[in-house]
């Protein structure tokens, strides 16, 4: 016993030196005195809008800086309240319908002065003619505030404030009423949510309606006076460290898009971006790019992006500590890709101001590359089919999978009743099993063919499926199902893995892989192949003990076995503290088991033991640099905020669970799973007694398997989708094997 607890400590010791060896050290900042940061707002654009070649000054901006596709996931709907107040709180926010009620602090409404307005709402006292005010501040904070984490609203204001950094706020996107659906002025001051701080005020700016011209031939008849929008850029830049400018002209024409045809949208669209280009060439000519940071930034997608399964929208750093390639950040760990709450420690990062840990985000970065926009073309499109077809693909194979599983059910229910299988039933069975065997290495493989459609999708999971079982029903058929069974397990563990380390491409653009667009996760391999992980390795290794009988197996079982936890817990590859809790608990189990132990209390402790050991060197690694897992952000949240920030993650884990329960599609693959287990292990059917006999390790194996898809359950946000997924391989194994011997007892 001390013996084994003494391995399983040189484990984790050796997984937490291999994690401090290879963990990458921060990236030296640049040394060049920092000057303005400036972010030039043009709102629900995309990546194809800057493909026009007459857009000198965007291109130049490309061309001699870094470029990427930004998530902008916020705490609510993708509509521009949201998105502004998200990217200026760095964490997922609402901001609707009190972020775009902002104003000039010496402007009137509707013959009431702004200030009197603010003074009436707020205790705040020490305002200024030149302040920017949000008039309702409280309500942005009380409609995050039951959130079960943090929401700062101002907090890059705040801080900016703290060191002394001046702000200023530029333009706006408002649109005057011209028909009977606009029936009172809309304003769009947003982008006030950017840098206010936590009363609603910006140092300095002006978005008024005076920044307006009217233009018959335009969006309601009016555009951006860029002349008097670059006065006041002029103005501000001499006493302002951090500037936004809202060009406006791309907002009202991607909401003027539903008043007329595509050809006259499309000319809307592009007169606009021609007018934000020319005012950016004249920008660029006051500026110092060696000292300044200037962005073009999209906050939110345009409805008709939406419409057609794409939320990413490009954004644009050029200047002082930006390289020219692609960007990237620690949020994602993906070339190309960043999310909207890295832009607020971006700006921080710029001024060395270290952001608080209400702001989630992590500053983006550059990273070296050529042909930015083809690369950005090409993933945008992989991306924007792999959310297209996600929903469908996954849903039909839950729905087949779960379809299987219930006659599956049946089946053994009749058989209880000394109802008899026929043998066309038994190889219908038997194929479908051997399928289903393959599913998660053919939806990983379906990422090489690139950008399909739904329906090119199935086609080639179909034929994907075939080729795999193909290649493995010989093993099968000369040998037995437990070749069949690691053969594939084994292989997709290997692919998988290869995958991870060579920048896990297959994995994002897999359907069973995360989905960029959503921002769940960006990085590392999600919750659905975690799942599949914790079944394929434990049925591989087991089935393996098996086949291949001899000295020092039990040894290459543990050393495959802790290379696969060393994945999973490794921060660079995207650790997932869920996986690595889950696995651990699995594995132990599995270890326990082929050594000859049998399952009790001891085995309960050995495994409770090994977990805490594993979440302690995860918290080690985490504390020496930014953390990047759930268990070192949780340790930064109770350092913070005490148990009512775990209490708060605890709440939302849960309730995540709950929710998919209710309605994800693999709840239903995982009740019915569960029932299928209860059948088998309540009666004690005689195929069990046939595997203990001819496949010991195997039993062991989907017994470890099983254990790692409840404690899954419980320890992930999705626990659901992880469960399910993980259960496929010890319950599929357990139907094959008590299929083939019913065939062999006939």
């Amino acid at each position: 016993m001390l013996k084994l607890i003494r391995k399983i400590c040189h484990m984790v010791i050796i997984i937490f030196i291999c994690c401090l060896i290879f963990s990458p050290g921060p990236a030296a900042a640049g040394t060049t005195a920092p000057g303005r940061f400036i972010i030039v707002v043009l709102d629900q654009i995309g990546l194809e809008d800057l493909s026009d070649p007459s857009l000198k000054n965007i291109n130049y901006l490309i061309e001699n800086g870094a470029v990427a596709l930004m998530n902008n996931r916020t705490g609510g709907a993708s509509i521009a309240d949201n998105t502004f107040t998200t990217v200026g709180a760095g964490s997922r926010a609402v901001g609707y319908p009190a972020a775009a009620q902002a104003f000039n602090a010496g402007d009137k409404i509707n013959s009431h002065n702004v200030e009197d307005i603010y003074l009436r709402r707020n205790e705040e006292h020490n305002l200024t003619p030149h302040n920017i005010l949000n008039l309702n501040t409280d309500q942005l904070k009380t409609l995050n505030s039951n959130r079960h984490y943090n929401v700062h609203i101002g907090a890059t204001g705040d801080l900016l404030n703290s060191a002394g950094i001046s702000t200023a706020v530029l333009g706006n996107s408002d649109m005057p009423p011209e028909d009977s659906s606009f029936p009172g002025y809309i304003y769009g001051r947003q982008a006030v949510s950017l840098l206010m701080d936590g009363r609603g005020v910006v140092d300095y700016g002006d978005i008024s309606g005076d920044l307006l011209m009217a233009d018959k031939s335009a969006p309601f008849g009016v555009r951006t006076d860029e002349k008097r929008l670059l006065s006041r850029f002029t103005e501000n830049y001499g006493r302002c460290k951090v500037i936004i400018i809202d060009f406006g002209d791309t907002t009202r024409a991607a909401v003027y898009t539903g008043k007329s045809n595509e050809i006259i949208s499309n000319r809307h669209t592009s007169a606009a971006l021609k007018r934000a280009d020319d005012f950016i060439g004249r920008v660029l000519r006051q500026i110092d790019l060696k000292r300044d940071c200037l962005a073009v930034l999209a906050p939110t997608p345009s409805q008709k992006s939406i419409s057609l399964g794409n939320t990413l929208t490009p954004v644009i750093l050029t200047g002082n500590g930006v390289n020219k390639g692609l960007l990237t950040s620690g949020s994602t760990h993906r070339k190309g890709i960043v999310a909207n709450i890295d832009v607020a420690p971006t700006i921080l990062g710029f001024y060395n101001i270290d952001k608080t840990e209400a702001i989630y985000g992590q500053k983006i970065t550059s990273l070296p590359s050529g042909n930015q926009m083809e690369y950005l073309r090409d993933i945008e499109n992989k991306l924007v089919d792999n959310t297209t077809r996600r929903l469908p693909m996954l849903s039909a194979v839950a729905y087949y999978t779960l379809a299987i599983l219930i006659v599956s059910l049946l089946i053994f229910i009749l058989h209880l009743f000394g109802v008899e299988t026929s043998d066309l039933l038994k190889k219908f069975l038997l194929a479908n099993y051997l399928a289903i065997f393959s599913l998660p290495l053919a939806l990983l493989l379906l990422a090489v063919p690139g950008a399909l459609t739904v329906g090119q999708s199935f086609i080639a999971l179909l034929l994907i499926i075939l080729l795999i079982t193909g290649l493995y029903y010989p093993l099968y058929r000369k040998y037995n199902i437990l070749y069949y069974i690691s053969g594939i397990s084994l292989t997709f563990i290997a692919i998988l893995f290869a995958d991870l380390f060579t920048g896990a491409d297959l994995i994002v653009t897999s359907p069973l892989g995360y989905d960029p667009q959503s921002g769940a996760r960006f990085y590392g391999i999600g919750n659905e192949f975690m799942g599949a992980v914790i079944g394929a390795s434990t049925l591989g290794i087991a089935t393996f003990m098996d086949i291949k009988k001899f000295k020092g197996r039990l040894l290459l079982a543990g050393v495959l076995m802790l290379g696969i936890l060393f994945v999973l817990v490794y921060p660079g590859l995207g650790s997932k503290a869920g996986a690595s809790i889950s696995v651990t608990a699995a594995f132990v189990t599995l270890i326990w088991l082929l050594s000859g132990y049998r399952t009790g209390k001891k085995q309960v402790f050995i495994v409770i033991i090994a977990v805490l050991l594993v979440i302690a060197a995860i918290s080690v690694i985490d504390s020496i640099g930014v953390p990047r897992t759930h268990v070192g952000r949780a340790i930064k949240e109770f350092q913070a905020g005490g148990w009512e920030n775990i209490y708060n993650i605890i709440i939302r884990k849960i309730s995540m669970n709950f929710r998919l329960m209710r309605y994800s599609y693999w709840s239903g693959m995982l009740i019915v799973s569960l029932l299928l287990m209860l059948v088998m292990f309540k009666f004690k059917l005689n195929f069990l007694d046939s595997i203990r006999r001819t496949a010991p390790q195997t039993l062991n194996g989907c017994h470890a398997g099983l254990l790692g898809a409840a404690v899954a359950l419980f320890t992930n946000d999705a626990g659901i989708v992880a469960a399910a997924t993980a259960v496929i391989y010890p319950v599929f194994c357990m139907l094959s094997l008590n299929l083939l011997n019913l065939k062999d007892n006939k």
